[in-house]
């Protein structure tokens, strides 16, 4: 039997890094799930990336609740934002963010979205479900 994995990080701040590793929750494939109009989603993003000297990388960390899923346009799903889109720069870093519903089920990866109808883009992980198990040894080949 594989061992479970965990996967944990060092935070870094402007003062250096901080001693304590963190735990992080893991999406595995059994979390990939189709979105549906009667569930909430969010995603949580690092955007606003700043170097400060040769070491020290910084991000602000953000989430975007309430959004509500609309359809599927080929690979993506496409959500409704609950505000008016604050545009392209308040996303710049988001790309590749997990798109979840309150119960952990995530449904697509942040990709693109349009000022003009508050509208955010993710790629369907639905569609992409057995390549991206057996990238990550969740499928047996055999």
């Amino acid at each position: 039997m594989a061992p479970q994995r965990r996967a944990v990080y060092q935070p870094i701040t402007p003062r250096g890094p901080e001693s304590e590793k963190v735990q992080k929750h893991i999406f595995t494939e059994k979390d990939i799930s189709e979105p549906n109009s009667e569930s909430v989603y969010a995603f949580f993003g690092q955007i606003f990336p700043e170097r400060h000297g040769e070491a020290i990388f910084v991000t602000q960390p953000t989430v975007y609740p309430g959004l509500k899923y609309l359809k599927t346009e080929g690979p993506f799903h496409v959500f409704k934002l609950p505000v008016e889109h604050p545009g392209h720069d308040a996303f710049q870093g988001c790309s590749g963010a997990p798109i979840a519903d309150m119960n952990g089920n995530i449904v697509a990866l942040v990709c693109k979205g349009f000022k003009e109808d508050n509208t955010i883009y993710g790629v369907s992980l639905s569609r992409y479900k057995f390549s991206l198990g057996f990238h990550c040894n969740e499928v047996n080949p055999d």
